[in-house]
């Protein structure tokens, strides 16, 4: 193993490349690495649009040779965190290495994860047509994987908790014979399932429900306004969203959501409850009591949450209660920005704006449908 000083851009080039003196890759086999770190980039020069996306490292590298075919001017300027060079493994670098592996032994697969901040950008090269054509990087058995796309920051965990209990999982059940593209997929779905907060929160920032929440909801056992209906619907239908392994997303439920909310479905209100219907009401949960105009909102579709199973239709009966229709307003900092017409197209512009894992690979090589039996 590696610590201190050794934990620096020059120790992963060096056992990647098999020229460590320490524990390294050995001449033969797949090649399975991954890095978990803080990314960033700054620009190639003073003024210039292009950029260089990196992995930060706690220490820095003492060889001044990986670095020949870096452009790092840009870093001078750059601020803090961006003007380090030699703390930096730079997306230059991973081809660099790709390159003199697949130089040696063209055939040999090779499977990485860059879990950090920025990490798409280190994916980009293997989508440009020159760089393609001039290093036939088509015919490379590398699969590449990033935690975020370009220009995005990563979440905490990224793709590390979720890619890794999938090659667990595949193990455990003796499903070796999974490709690498299908692990990947089964990875990026469990990603996406382990993260809806920050979609949610996303989508949140664009949309809100007045009516909800301008009210303190009370739930058995807990302070009242501990629980958000909308957020609860909200990350329900998202969860129904989600694409399955190698699917898509399914928007349905989230426009099933925005009917029953403007309809009157998922919500009642009943006016001037009795002390009796009101105690009762208190009890239950997923209500708002409101003092001034003497009317209880009642949560309608909640189902199932933290113990708690909801009102039906028939515990209303006898009560005064009317369907309550409510909006979903768009909005931007503190000004609203009118109804929202259309909730899917905002979960999808959500979704661009958070990050995501993307994959590329050696198109021609073969690494997406090889099995996961003869990478490990």
């Amino acid at each position: 193993t590696y610590d201190k000083q050794d934990v620096n851009p020059a120790t992963v080039w060096s056992v990647l490349l098999g020229e460590s003196a320490g524990p390294s890759v050995p001449d033969e086999g797949a090649i399975i690495f991954a890095i978990y770190s803080h990314g960033d980039s700054h620009p190639v020069g003073n003024g210039s649009d292009a950029s260089e996306c990196f992995a930060h490292f706690p220490y820095p590298s003492k060889r001044g040779d990986i670095y020949e075919n870096v452009a790092t001017d840009g870093a001078r300027d750059a601020g803090r965190g961006k003007n380090r060079p030699a703390h930096y493994l730079y997306g230059t670098q991973l081809r660099t290495i790709f390159h003199r592996i697949f130089q040696k032994n063209p055939d040999r697969p090779v499977l990485g994860l860059l879990n950090y901040c920025l990490s798409g950008g280190n994916l980009e090269f293997m989508k440009k047509d020159s760089v393609r054509r001039y290093l036939g990087v088509d015919k490379w058995p590398l699969f590449l994987m990033s935690s975020s796309q370009p220009g995005r920051d990563s979440m905490v965990a990224g793709m590390w908790d979720a890619w890794f209990r999938e090659i667990s999982a595949a193990r455990s059940h003796e499903m070796e014979n999974m490709s690498i593209m299908h692990l990947f997929q089964n990875a990026q779905a469990a990603y996406y399932r382990d993260n809806l907060y920050d979609l949610s929160n996303a989508v949140k920032a664009r949309v809100y429900v007045p009516a909800i929440w301008e009210r303190q909801f009370s739930f058995p056992g807990v302070q009242d306004d501990s629980y958000d209906p909308w957020h609860i619907d909200l990350v329900k239908a998202l969860r129904s969203a989600t694409p399955k392994s190698g699917g898509s997303w399914s928007f349905s439920a989230l426009s099933a959501l925005q009917k029953h909310y403007e309809s009157g479905e998922a919500f009642k209100l009943i006016h001037q409850p009795t002390d009796e219907e009101l105690a009762k009401l208190i009890t239950w949960g997923g209500v708002a009591h409101d003092k001034r105009s003497k009317t209880v909102l009642v949560w309608m579709g909640g189902g199932e949450h933290c113990g708690w199973h909801g009102i039906s239709h028939r515990q209303l009966e006898g009560m005064n209660s009317k369907p309550h229709p409510v909006r979903l307003i768009r909005y931007s900092g503190t000004q609203e920005r009118g109804c929202c017409s259309d909730l899917v197209e905002v979960v999808k512009q959500a979704i661009s704006d958070v990050a995501h894992p993307e994959q590329v690979h050696g198109m021609s090589s073969g690494i997406a449908e090889t099995t996961l039996n003869k990478i490990l």
